[in-house]
């Protein structure tokens, strides 16, 4: 065979560039909730040290803060997230007042988020959106006990 390869098993000498892809309307949608999710993280905090404990509401300072989904589904929610430490999401404001009662603290949290703003091929009635957050708002507060409170939402 004279060590000269079959040039239809040969390797391109530039490979295509495979991370590039089509941007489509969900695409853009997605990089856009992603951009959305991780500004937060990636900008530098502002206002004052009182400003952050008025938003923590009893959250750890620390970062990161690892927040764990508990419902009265289980038995054992108590003794694993009932505890100093701990943050608990939940959408029951009397398990998270038994949450915080153990010491640990609380967010809300929504199963529902594409019942309230739709999806993005059958969005929600713009119309109805801000009564619809208001309602989520003021439930949050009950749940968390907070009056600035912090929300974690379920697609």
């Amino acid at each position: 065979m004279g060590g000269s390869a079959d040039s239809r098993f040969a390797l391109p000498r530039h490979p295509p560039n495979v991370f590039l892809v089509a941007v489509t309307g969900v695409r853009r949608l997605l990089l856009a909730l992603a951009a959305c999710i991780v500004a937060p993280f990636a900008l530098p905090a502002a206002g004052t040290a009182t400003d952050s404990a008025a938003i923590s509401c009893g959250l750890p300072e620390a970062q990161p803060v690892w927040i764990d989904f508990a419902d009265g589904s289980v038995s054992f929610w108590g003794e694993r997230f009932g505890r100093p430490g701990v943050v608990v999401a939940t959408g029951g404001p009397q398990l998270a007042a038994d949450a915080r009662a153990s010491g640990a603290a609380t967010v809300d949290w929504d199963m529902y988020l594409r019942k309230r703003v739709g999806t993005p091929s059958a969005p929600a009635d713009p119309s109805l959106i801000e009564g619809r957050a208001d309602a989520l708002f003021d439930y949050a507060v009950t749940v968390s006990g907070c009056q600035r409170p912090l929300l974690g939402l379920n697609e």
